[in-house]
């Protein structure tokens, strides 16, 4: 009964599915308590805030024994610094596709609290690199896993936890957070030149850690794991406060089980087999629906944004711009959109 992953995004991507009709309790007229959601999904969405921090962290040119770290000359980036920026997206490639599957497991919350201990290793170690190399590229290496399997936990956590007309903007707290880490490092580069930005790294998994520690698991999870009373405290927290006490718990727990129910049961059917077969067909619905998915996530990496944060002393410097107003521009308006998205999602559609 445990909700897969691709099981969830095929019933988003289908919006006559049966399945998703069993779920009322997103389209129900009773309405929670939204500061709680909202809260929960900002302090999910820290890993985000630490995977930016470490994008937003200059491309370093390393000595051949890696005895210190320096910014490149304009124009130039040797061997080790490109190499340990790939072990980032080698990484995350690696973290994607264990994730949901791990998800399903050990549950939401848990496996990003062990994300976070992941990137707080992948801190410690940058630290500590000196004449080690191979610290320097297992570092970002595990930078890179956690940071995968967090683009893939924290916005389906998100969506779990989340009222439908608020689904938007909880949604987009994982860009922003992206974006406010890679701002942030790029301001403490302005701020103070000579401190050790390693140490950010360090300290940002600990408060990812500290505030999420006390957030609820995902109420679907919990139900799907036949822990119904812990599923309507996830729900309690989520849905109620004192000034609001009044919520149907109960309505929803039962529309979550119906929709697991169903997904069970789609599962263990032919038509369910026949229909996954087919889903990747583009004269289906679903297989048209997948594609502009793919479309869409495919806009991001190919706009050119992550090289150009990696990379930006050796984009900027022979252009005669100062690198450091030059990025934290370039980092702000990257989360100024975030904040327009924020405000604008929920109300005139994506």
């Amino acid at each position: 009964m445990i909700l897969k992953l691709s099981t969830w995004k095929m019933i988003q991507a289908d919006p006559g599915s049966t399945m998703k009709k069993d779920l009322s309790y997103v389209a129900s007229s009773q309405s929670g308590v939204k500061w709680p959601q909202y809260l929960t999904g900002l302090f999910a969405a820290g890993g985000a805030l630490c995977s930016g921090a470490i994008m937003g962290w200059p491309l370093m040119q390393y000595d051949s024994d890696f005895t210190s770290y320096r910014v490149p000359e304009a124009g130039s980036a040797n061997e080790s610094a490109v190499l340990v920026m790939s072990m980032l997206t080698l990484g995350a490639i690696h973290g994607a596709f264990p994730a949901s599957f791990l998800a399903d497991i050990v549950g939401r919350k848990v496996l990003l609290l062990l994300v976070a201990g992941l990137f707080w290793i992948s801190g410690v170690l940058l630290i500590i690199a000196s004449r080690a190399a191979w610290l320097v590229y297992m570092s970002h290496f595990l930078a890179g896993f956690a940071t995968g399997c967090a683009s893939v936990i924290i916005p389906l956590y998100n969506e779990e936890i989340a009222e439908t007309n608020v689904r938007g903007r909880i949604g987009v707290m994982y860009g922003m957070n992206f974006c406010g880490g890679v701002l942030l490092s790029c301001l403490m580069q302005v701020i103070f030149p000579n401190f050790n930005v390693p140490v950010l790294h360090f300290l940002l998994p600990v408060l990812f850690f500290m505030t999420f520690l006390w957030m609820p698991e995902s109420p679907v999870f919990l139900v799907a794991r036949g822990k119904h009373k812990k599923a309507q405290q996830s729900l309690q927290w989520l849905r109620t406060s004192k000034s609001h006490p009044l919520y149907d718990i109960g309505a929803e727990i039962h529309t979550i089980e119906t929709f697991l129910e169903n997904t069970r049961f789609k599962k263990m059917s032919k038509y369910y087999v026949e229909e996954s077969g087919n889903m990747l067909c583009c004269g289906t619905r679903k297989g048209s629906n997948i594609l502009i998915v793919c479309i869409l996530m495919l806009f991001r990496p190919i706009c050119g944004a992550f090289a150009l944060i990696s990379y930006r002393e050796t984009f900027f410097e022979p252009a005669g711009l100062s690198i450091g107003a030059t990025s934290t521009i370039v980092s702000a308006s990257m989360f100024l959109s975030t904040l327009v998205t924020l405000y604008l999602v929920d109300r005139f559609g994506r």
